[in-house]
């Protein structure tokens, strides 16, 4: 062979080696060899309250201390294979328990300190609440006091033992092998981004301490032809001495005509407007996105009523933008008589379903004076990420040729259910809210 040509090979085999050093997680690999110390201390608290007081951070004049009661753990093995992550060892608190963690690495949304590990115990033991390495604990939802006070990378793993409330919380420096995070940290942007609920863990266990609307000045919409309302709902955790918000923000919007003749659509329409999770006491914690959705826990309900004689319902359609975990359900319910003090809605009819998978249509006999009806979208029906949304138009005709002309209301009345998502809790309740178009009659 030639010097040209060994010069060549050698040359390429060697930038061969560099992009796959820092081009892949595959070259991210660890083994099994290391020696642990026997013993670790870890945060065990048992029976853990449901608003998580026993996580707070509490100072003394003797230092900071915790309401727990301390427990010991072993790390038998750790291992990294690409962006895998095999962890086996026992937890030492009543009696001793094995875990044996198998994991997948994702990157935080916002936080390039923190690598999120998406795991479960193959043991069963355990649920794996969170599992994370954090370069800069400080700055970071962090547990141990003394562990958030370093300046050192920790692996989190945060266990809930199967059928009971007790947690532990690992936090250890000891078992990571420096090189090795190195390269998972140069390899971030090849991650995929974790799971909300994976990265912002509290929500699977804590319940919030408040979960509440926020009261924000309302504006008519610049358009003279539709009305637009926002609510804001906030959702407060309490982690480890700092608090949490999760900000909801739900949109409604109706629109119609300003003068009815003949027949006109009025369309309301209920959307997401804005998600943000954000804490003042914990720098990292940022998000577009929370653990809060809308009709997981019962369907979302939306009535439509011309409320005036003379005026009725003639045609509905709607359609959505939403998660879906299986097949979709809708009803609908008319109204016969006029609803001024509350609407009974006391008749049910099935759809047709014959316009396009997302959008479906009911037409009302002309010999029917219906002036109220209801839409559910019911089973799996859920609107939890920004621009998720449901929407119905309701025709309306104009049967009474002796209108004066007077202003007519057509009135609409939103009812659905906040829920988060990942919790056992459900703390919103049923949410009302009612909005009135007004329009000129002929």
């Amino acid at each position: 062979m030639s010097s040209f040509f060994k010069f060549f090979f050698i040359n390429v085999f060697c930038i061969a080696i560099i992009l796959c050093d820092v081009g892949s997680v595959s070259a991210i690999k660890s083994g099994n060899n290391r020696s642990f110390p026997q013993n670790e201390s870890a945060l065990y608290f048992r029976d853990l309250d449901d608003y998580g007081r026993d996580l707070e951070i509490r100072t003394s004049k003797s230092g900071s201390y915790f309401s727990q009661n301390k427990s010991q753990y072993k790390i038998n093995k750790i291992y990294f294979d690409a962006n895998k992550i095999h962890l086996s060892g026992v937890l030492f608190a009543k009696k001793a328990i094995d875990f044996n963690i198998s994991g997948t690495l994702a990157k935080s949304e916002k936080n390039n300190n923190l690598v999120v590990i998406e795991a479960k115990d193959e043991s069963n033991n355990f649920d794996v609440v969170f599992m994370g390495i954090d370069k800069n604990p400080k700055d970071s939802i962090t547990l141990n006091p003394n562990v958030k006070n370093t300046n050192s990378t920790v692996l989190k793993l945060y266990l809930l033992e199967k059928k009971t409330r007790n947690f532990t919380a690992i936090e250890s420096a000891s078992c990571l092998d420096q090189p090795i995070v190195d390269k998972i940290f140069k390899n971030l942007s090849i991650l995929r981004v974790a799971e909300h609920k994976n990265e912002f863990w509290y929500g699977k266990i804590l319940k919030p301490i408040s979960a509440e609307e926020i009261k924000y000045p309302q504006s008519r919409s610049a358009e003279r032809d539709k009305i637009s309302k926002k609510q804001y709902f906030r959702c407060t955790y309490s982690v480890g001495g700092g608090k949490i918000y999760e900000d909801f923000v739900v949109k409604y919007t109706v629109s119609g005509p300003s003068k009815l003749i003949g027949e006109s659509t009025f369309l309301t329409k209920l959307s997401v407007y804005n998600e943000e999770t954000w804490s003042n006491d914990i720098p990292s914690v940022k998000s577009d996105d929370t653990c809060t959705s809308i009709g997981v826990n019962s369907s979302i309900d939306v009535i439509g009523s011309t409320e005036e004689d003379g005026h009725y319902i003639e045609k509905i359609e709607w359609d959505s933008c939403h998660h879906e975990s299986g097949k979709i359900d809708f009803s609908l319910s008319w109204c016969y008589t006029i609803p001024h003090t509350g609407i009974t809605l006391n008749a049910t009819f099935e759809p047709d379903k014959d316009v396009e998978y997302d959008k479906f249509y009911s037409k009302i006999d002309e010999e029917d004076e219906i002036p109220a009806a209801k839409v559910s979208f019911e089973d799996n029906v859920v609107l939890r990420d920004v621009g998720h949304s449901v929407a119905v138009n309701f025709l309306v005709g104009d049967y009474d040729r002796y209108d004066s002309g007077d202003r007519k209301d057509f009135k609409v009345i939103w009812n659905y259910d906040l829920y988060n998502s990942e919790s056992p809790y459900h703390f919103g309740g049923d949410t009302v809210k009612e909005i009135t178009f007004d329009y000129k009659a002929n």
